[in-house]
Formats: structure tokens, C-alpha cells, sequence
């Protein structure tokens, strides 16, 4: 399977992708720091999954999984917060999971 994920933070971004490629669903796993990089990259390359932090300068998770949805309707989409809270707005953008950081491996298998 074919991943993007999205988060702003370098660190989180390069274990939760060696998380992602760790799983052998998802060893293909490209990892974006900016949320329009991601959508640039999936109106080029088909992708099965789509993981996303929600808090992100510019345009948050949320936003971004909205705009996937224009071209991607039915592109799975997990989110991958630190933040509780936005569990129920995210909700809007019919993702399959949502996860809270830290994530463990475990976790996004399932």
C-alpha cells in the first residue's frame, strides 16, 4: 500500500513515517512537513492512505483532508493528533481513525 503523511513537525514526521514503512501494509510512506507539498504529490501519485496531524500552520488537517476529498473521495484518512479536542470537529472530513500522539505502532496497525 501507498501512504502520504502529513505533520509539521520534522521529528513526528520522520518516526511516524519509519513507523508507517515499519508495517508491511504501508512500506511505501512518503512524509510531507507542508500540507500543500502532500496535496501537490497526490495529484501525481495515487496513494491508498492518507495520514494527517490535525495542527498544522496554514492550513490544518482537517483542512487538507478536505481538500483530498475534492479529488480523492474515497481515499482512507487517518488522523494522527496530540490534541483530544479536535477529535470531534475532525469527524467532518469522514476519516476512518483517529489517533493520539504518541502513536504506537500498534495502533496504526490495527
Amino acid at each position: 500500500m501507498k501512504a502520504i503523511y502529513a505533520d509539521d513537525d520534522q521529528q513526528t514526521l520522520e518516526e511516524i513515517v519509519s513507523c508507517c514503512k515499519a508495517q508491511a501494509l504501508l512500506e511505501d510512506t512518503q512524509g510531507f512537513s507542508r500540507p500543500r507539498d502532500a496535496l501537490d504529490f497526490l495529484g501525481a501519485h495515487p496513494a491508498d492512505l492518507a495520514v494527517l496531524d490535525i495542527a498544522m500552520p496554514d492550513m490544518n488537517g482537517i483542512e487538507l483532508a478536505q481538500e483530498i476529498r475534492k479529488s480523492h473521495p474515497h481515499l482512507p484518512i487517518i488522523f494522527v493528533s496530540a490534541h483530544p479536542q479536535y477529535a470531534l470537529a475532525s469527524f467532518q472530513a469522514h476519516p476512518v481513525s483517529y489517533l493520539l500522539k504518541p502513536l504506537e505502532p500498534a495502533r496504526l496497525a490495527a
